[in-house]
């Protein structure tokens, strides 16, 4: 994987998933390039928007969208290897559509973002493969209290959470752009377990050197009788591979 291929790996999950720490990992484990979200004093628009989402969740979804944009094509002209700190496809799919069927965006301004995904999309790449972070709604919202960022920790309900993981399920068994691997997040942890690193790069390797063969069991890789601290099947194929 540090070829001269050029490989676009997404990691996806819910908010406090890790997504952004394996981000981090994976991009010094291989060499890529990593690209994050966008929670930097460049959003102008978080903390407002935890505390009046009616007001501010038109806005924060159109910077995160441009931001995406802007991360996809600069990807493109570098021609570099990049890993990517959530998609473009969570941001329309999942908490978008979620702020909008709660009611703080407006019919009027969810159609005009769904127009500007729609314009968007043709001129991105997808990725090779996305890894999505499997966490219950709970731990999640234990880990946010836990990373202790001021702008979420007293802002974030576990209802909210639950509202995304159930959208999230439902992403994950439906898209079908590109592979999807589901990486248990309670099972992996990459943070405190080196081999659950190893286990992850190992599965991403096999994937993107031949995706017909999709995601090996860690069975598949791990020595006998070291299974690390995890249990079984922590990483799952994908349901489906874009042919």
């Amino acid at each position: 994987m540090t070829g001269k291929t050029r490989h676009l790996v997404a990691v996806a999950g819910n908010i406090g998933a890790g997504k952004s720490t394996l981000t981090r990992l994976l991009a010094e484990r291989l060499g890529w390039r990593p690209y994050y979200e966008g929670l930097d004093d460049t959003n102008h628009y978080l903390e407002d928007f935890y505390k009046d989402k009616a007001r501010y969740a038109f806005a924060l979804q159109v910077f995160f969208l441009s931001k995406r944009f802007q991360h996809l094509q600069e990807a493109v002209a570098l021609g570099e290897s990049c890993l990517f700190d959530r998609t473009i496809y969570e941001d329309r799919f999942i908490f978008a559509e979620n702020l909008h069927d709660r009611g703080e965006i407006h019919d009027r301004d969810f159609q005009n973002y769904c127009n500007l995904f729609a314009i968007m999309t043709p001129f991105i790449p997808v990725p090779d493969v996305i890894l999505y972070l499997s966490l219950s709604p709970q731990e999640t919202l234990r880990r946010i209290k836990e990373r202790d960022r001021t702008v979420e920790r007293d802002l974030i309900p576990v209802e909210y959470l639950e509202q995304l993981d159930a959208r999230y399920r439902r992403w994950v068994s439906d898209f079908t752009a590109c592979p999807i691997v589901t990486v248990d997040a309670l099972k992996l942890d990459p943070r405190t377990h080196a081999a659950d690193l190893d286990h992850i790069v190992e599965a991403l390797r096999v994937h993107l050197e031949d995706p017909r063969e999709g995601v090996p069991s860690p069975a598949d890789h791990v020595p006998a009788g070291d299974a690390g601290h995890g249990a079984t099947e922590p990483i799952r194929s994908p349901r489906r591979v874009f042919d």
